[in-house]
């Protein structure tokens, strides 16, 4: 999964912490799915 984040944070005008947040999850997504 390779989302453009900058995109998402443009479009929803997310705050430096709310980005981090959004990459972590991201992050997390892609981990677990290698897992399962």
């Amino acid at each position: 999964m390779n989302l453009d984040i900058s995109k998402i944070v443009d479009k929803y005008h997310l705050s430096k912490v709310e980005e981090n947040i959004l990459i972590y999850i991201i992050n997390n997504i892609d981990h677990v799915k290698e897992i399962g």
